[in-house]
C-alpha cells in the first residue's frame, strides 16, 4: 500500500504528533518529527538540520513512511536477537548431558 507525505490524513497526523511528543524511543520521535515537518512542506535539508540527522536518513524515513505508513517509522530492535529454546535444542542438550565423557 502506498502512502503519501503530502496527503496525511488528520488522524494519522495526530498519532504522529503524539509519538513525536510522548514516545520513549528517541529514534521513533525523530522519525515522526521528520514526517510531520516534511508534511508541512519543509525540505529534506531543513528537516535534517532541525533534527541533527543526515539528509539521507531523512530521505530513508520518508521512503519508509511512503512504503509502509506509520509502521515503517518504528525502529528495528538493536542487538542480538533473543534466543529461543526449542524442543530439538532441549533434546540435543539432554543427550549431551546424559552421555558419559
Amino acid at each position: 500500500m502506498e502512502f503519501s507525505i503530502k496527503d496525511i490524513k488528520r488522524p494519522v497526523r495526530r498519532r504522529l504528533q503524539r509519538i513525536a511528543q510522548r514516545s520513549s524511543d528517541a529514534d521513533h520521535r525523530r522519525r515522526a518529527n521528520a514526517v510531520l515537518l516534511l508534511n508541512k512542506g519543509d525540505s529534506a535539508r531543513f528537516v535534517a538540520q532541525q533534527l541533527h540527522a543526515s539528509r539521507n536518513s531523512v530521505r530513508d524515513w520518508k521512503a519508509l513512511f511512503e512504503r509502509h505508513g506509520e509502521a515503517g517509522l518504528v525502529p528495528e530492535l538493536r542487538g542480538r536477537p533473543e534466543s529461543t529454546v526449542t524442543e530439538q535444542l532441549c533434546a540435543t542438550l539432554l543427550s549431551m548431558v546424559e552421555k558419559e565423557p
